[in-house]
């Protein structure tokens, strides 16, 4: 919700949104190109894997966390390497 979000971006030192995490053009508006971290917390697992895959696909964010709760993908280690999501 956007009160979830103000708070967050009121209390840590982070860059909040509300949107559509995985779209490019959502990311390069919040300055992606410059972030050396991304966290994917949304509640779907295969947007947040999704969002980090554009992250490293597109804007080389060195270090990206997604919020996975489905043991069917981290029981897939060789979908978290540097090869694939990285």
């Amino acid at each position: 919700s956007l009160e979830r979000v103000n708070y967050v971006s009121q209390t840590l030192d982070v860059q909040a949104i509300q949107g559509q995490g995985s779209y490019p053009e959502v990311l390069a508006k919040v300055g992606a190109s410059e972030a050396q971290l991304l966290i994917a917390v949304s509640d779907s697992d295969e947007l947040n894997i999704l969002t980090c895959q554009v992250a490293h696909s597109i804007f080389k964010i060195p270090t990206k966390i997604a919020y996975i709760r489905n043991d069917h993908y981290l029981n897939s280690p060789a979908l978290f390497n540097e090869a694939g999501i990285g």
